[in-house]
């Protein structure tokens, strides 16, 4: 595991993880396990990231918007947005974006017709990401990281990130919805929980609105979510 902060070797000194660099790098923890790292939104530097589809199977479905926005040092710099055109089937028969997907996205046929190639927008968004590897997303493990990585595959373009916070996984294992103080473990409930009000799935709003949801569910419950490889 490298240092979120820096990118050089986290290594146990004193029953503490330090930065190779400590402390001119001063992340630092105390871990019960080796592989428990954990993220500092208020401190870290991440990429959080969000696709919409054309639909949920990562083999049969193309990407058609990536959204996403840099955190450097705990502070946001920079936001990108691009749609994508889902280019054509294997028979040659072009993608269609169901109306399910425009009624929920908002974005049409016409908006990606003539928006980058799968392969443009993620070559253009890799070299965005400037080396940053660790990503942050919600239910990026299940969803968005398994369909990057198939796009990744389809197009002979390298997967860039190592690292990932999943915010599902750690809204779930705050166990709000356990404990019965909210309903599920959705980014629009979690954004009301937090008293945020945002326009759900649009991979730019989404970005911008989870990276405030996790920033303020950290305050809020005073704990960080782990950082875990891909």
């Amino acid at each position: 595991m490298r240092c979120p902060i820096c990118g050089n070797e986290v290594i146990l000194s004193g029953g503490m993880y330090h930065c190779s660099h400590f402390p001119v790098c001063n992340f630092s923890f105390k871990s019960e396990s080796e592989d428990e790292y954990v993220l500092n939104p208020d401190r870290d530097t991440f990429i959080v990231f969000d696709l919409e589809t054309t639909g949920l199977n990562k083999t049969n479905d193309r990407i058609i918007e990536i959204g996403a926005v840099k955190v450097v040092n705990g502070e946001v710099t920079d936001n990108f947005d691009l749609l994508v055109n889902p280019g054509v089937k294997d028979n040659g028969i072009k993608f269609s974006i169901s109306s399910t997907i425009q009624n929920l996205t908002g974005i049409s046929n016409a908006m990606v017709a003539k928006a980058p190639s799968e392969k443009e927008a993620l070559s253009e968004f890799f070299k965005w990401c400037d080396g940053i590897n660790l990503i942050v997303g919600h239910n990026i493990a299940s969803f968005d990281i398994p369909f990057t990585k198939s796009a990744c595959r389809r197009n002979e373009l390298e997967f860039p990130f190592t690292d990932r916070v999943d915010t599902l996984l750690f809204a779930k294992s705050l166990k709000l919805q356990k404990d019965g103080i909210i309903e599920n473990n959705k980014q629009p409930t979690l954004a009301k929980y937090v008293d945020l009000t945002y326009h759900a799935h649009r991979a730019n709003d989404d970005t911008q609105a989870l990276y405030e949801i996790l920033t303020r569910l950290v305050h809020k419950q005073n704990k960080m979510p782990l950082i875990e490889s891909i």
